[in-house]
């Protein structure tokens, strides 16, 4: 009986240590950095594309399920039935000191969405 109970004791020591490796093993893969990140995938996000001040090249990623389409079109793909997820937005342009999305067919007065309105409080002790 004191031989069967030395061999389980030590079977369960023994497994006891793979077991410990074995846990190790997957804690250290999961504990890279971004190891937990979901995929960036097209099913998630659409890139956004525009040209700033006739300069500037930006390209973004925005979430997929959002209303921001900021008038915006997708670049078609291979074929007419492939999704891109990429847009070509209009360019951001300024001009007479207002800010401008060029159309072909010319201008969108696009300063309400981008330019701050400078308030000056007179509330006591907030002054400035």
């Amino acid at each position: 009986m004191k031989v069967i109970s030395l061999t389980l004791a030590a079977s369960v020591m023994l497994s006891g240590c793979g077991l410990k490796e074995a846990i190790r093993k997957n804690d250290d893969r999961y504990a890279k950095p971004g190891a937990m990140d979901p995929v960036i995938a097209e099913l998630f996000y659409r890139v956004y594309q525009f040209k700033l001040l006739d300069r500037y090249r930006i390209t973004h990623d925005w979430v997929n399920t959002s209303g921001c389409q900021y008038r915006a079109s997708m670049r078609p793909g291979s074929t007419p039935t492939e999704l891109t997820f990429f847009y070509i937005g209009h360019d951001i342009v300024e001009k007479d000191s207002k800010t401008w999305l060029r159309y072909p067919d010319g201008l969108f007065d696009f300063d309400p969405w981008v330019r701050s309105v400078k308030w000056v409080s007179r509330e006591k002790g907030k002054e400035g």
